[in-house]
């Protein structure tokens, strides 16, 4: 789910963490629910080319 993340850009990404610092992500397959923290986003972030 973080190449999900990863692969709506980097402004997108800057943008959900200054105005939620959480994303939460529902797998349409499994139905799993998946949560990552502002920690993690900004991480996701950081590393993004590697996520691509």
């Amino acid at each position: 789910m973080a190449d999900g993340l990863a692969s709506i850009g980097k402004e997108e990404l800057q943008k959900i963490i200054q105005k939620d610092g959480r994303a939460e992500l529902v797998c349409h397959f499994c139905n799993e629910k998946y949560e990552f923290t502002k920690t993690q986003l900004e991480e996701i972030l950081k590393n993004i080319e590697s996520f691509l």
